[in-house]
């Protein structure tokens, strides 16, 4: 069956989304918190790392168990409705963080705050993916999916230049009860996008071809619970998904220790309360060159040497921090954000490929599964470590858990990948054989 050519008033509708969905990153990501969350629960409540990476464990717990659900009901449900309740979700969990007095309600917090992440991953590169794909543009995917990642880190900019200097006038709260209501208006820009509408293309049989395509595939044909374990089915299946997947967790984990860690490294150097979010703001402007040139430096060096490059940049930059106890050593985390936000695009890209739109969230919600799982265990640990050894050990032992599974991984998944064929291969054998 052909796909019927998209109306004009369609056309429009999902070129709007793109623009809608850069917009609604960016509230999600106009946080006033961002240069002060880990001060504001050290001096205003009192906790020590340990603690606060302990909270961090609870945090990745929740969307551990809530994460695969909440991809699957992005593709049964619509992808849409996930990005409306990831908004509500996050801004009722920042606005009781903000509030909160107790430890018992900084847990609450984080798990409204955890629910908002975990439905809003759920559904934005999916749904990104197949408004290209309705407009025909699929290969454009590795550019747009920069662009959003990109426009987060102007929103994290405006949140640092904004967020700390309101905190050091006023009160290390207010910056954080101020963002809840930015988070609602994120929920209204997602109330007016347009869901992908997809088409049929064929029977069933067409299914592993979708794998590899991107075809778009008519809703309803796989239950909830089939839907799920269908997913991790794929994902555990076919080798170039399952380390690709294991890949983007690990880069995922080097994403999240600067942001954990570069307070603390600021006030042990004598940075003020009201330049943390100044000091903050180099990481978040590399972070969008990142983002933007990851399709760029993909194309010129390929993608597997991309793979290869990141991580052995971002394991450098580590060490470097990890060696050099000064403020000088600095410099090493702008680099670090540069190389973990091109991440984003390029395993985006190469999963979306080999993914069925019909299971895309949902598979796409397994990477977040597995950086969950690492970081339930590491983030109270790396605290601990802060606590009682030092700071700069939490840099030596992020550099070794980037550098030490790669070259491993890359073995089993170029191994892997070598065994299947190209995509575009696979979708036109498998269609063949259907017709």
């Amino acid at each position: 069956m052909v796909r019927q050519a998209l109306s004009a008033a369609d056309k429009r509708s999902y070129e709007s989304n793109l623009r809608r969905a850069y917009l609604y990153q960016f509230f999600m990501n106009f946080q006033l918190w961002w240069p002060i969350w880990v001060v504001y629960l050290q001096d205003k409540r009192g906790l020590s790392l340990t603690q606060i990476t302990a909270l961090d464990s609870v945090f990745w717990l929740i969307i551990v168990v809530a994460q695969v659900p909440a991809g699957a009901i992005a593709d049964r449900w619509g992808r849409k409705g996930a990005l409306i309740l990831g908004a509500l979700f996050l801004s009722a969990g920042v606005l009781v963080f903000g509030l909160a007095d107790s430890y018992l309600l900084i847990l609450i917090s984080y798990a409204g705050w955890a629910l908002g992440l975990t439905f809003q991953t759920a559904g934005d590169s999916a749904f990104l993916f197949d408004s290209l794909k309705a407009l025909g543009r699929p290969q454009e995917f590795q550019k747009v999916f920069g662009r959003y990642w990109g426009v987060a880190s102007v929103g994290v900019i405006g949140g640092l230049l904004l967020g700390a200097p309101l905190a050091a006038a006023t009160d290390l709260s207010l910056p954080i009860v101020v963002s809840a209501g930015i988070a609602l208006l994120a929920a209204g820009v997602a109330v007016s996008l347009k869901e992908p509408t997809l088409q049929p293309l064929g029977p069933p049989t067409a299914r592993s071809a979708e794998a590899t395509a991107g075809t778009l595939l008519p809703d309803a044909r796989l239950s909830f619970g089939d839907l799920i374990r269908e997913s991790f089915r794929l994902a555990y299946r076919r080798g170039s998904v399952r380390y690709a997947l294991l890949y983007g967790a690990v880069l995922g984990v080097a994403t999240f220790v600067p942001m954990l860690f570069i307070q603390p490294f600021l006030v042990r150097h004598d940075v003020s309360v009201g330049n943390l979010g100044l000091f903050q703001v180099p990481m978040r402007v590399l972070a969008i060159a990142g983002s933007l040139a990851a399709y760029r430096v993909s194309a010129v060096l390929g993608e597997r040497q991309t793979m290869v490059l990141m991580p052995a940049l971002l394991a450098g930059g580590f060490a470097l921090v990890g060696v050099w106890d000064a403020a000088y050593a600095y410099v090493a985390f702008p680099a670090v954000s540069l190389v973990a936000m091109m991440g984003n695009p390029v395993v985006a890209d190469y999963l979306n490929r080999r993914i069925p739109s019909e299971q895309r969230a949902t598979v796409l919600s397994i990477r977040q599964l597995l950086f969950s799982f690492l970081l339930i265990p590491l983030a109270p640990v790396l605290g601990f470590v802060a606590d009682e050894v030092s700071l700069m050990g939490t840099f030596w032992a992020s550099a070794l858990l980037v550098a030490v599974p790669m070259p491993l991984l890359f073995a089993l998944w170029w191994r892997s990948e070598a065994r299947e064929p190209p995509p575009e291969a696979t979708a036109e054998e498998t269609t063949r054989a259907s017709e």
